[in-house]
């Protein structure tokens, strides 16, 4: 998945911010569209994460992942195959310790 984007929402305070996912060697990189109210860009060190897991996004839909780090902060995202994303992100993790 090394250079590969998806779309993407990640949960900013109540806000789902639409944008993209982009998985590069050393992080992951969420950009924003321009045309949400938080807009920007959020790098996440792979290095630095302790897991992702799946959650549900408004309590029932299937299609949300939980991206823990290791500081303690975590970052909710909204993607299209998840179980895939999953697996790489952890296995980046992994091979990173």
């Amino acid at each position: 998945m090394i250079n590969k984007e998806v779309a993407a929402n990640l949960f900013r305070g109540m806000e789902a911010v639409g944008g993209h996912l982009i998985f590069e060697e050393n992080e992951m990189i969420f950009k924003s569209h321009r045309f949400n109210i938080q807009t920007g860009e959020t790098c996440i060190p792979y290095k630095d994460i302790s897991n992702a897991v799946k959650c549900n996004t408004l309590l029932i839909i299937p299609n949300g992942i939980l991206i823990n780090m290791k500081n303690g902060t975590c970052y909710r995202f909204v993607v299209w195959k998840r179980n895939e994303i999953i697996s790489f992100i952890n296995s980046r993790t992994n091979h990173t310790l």
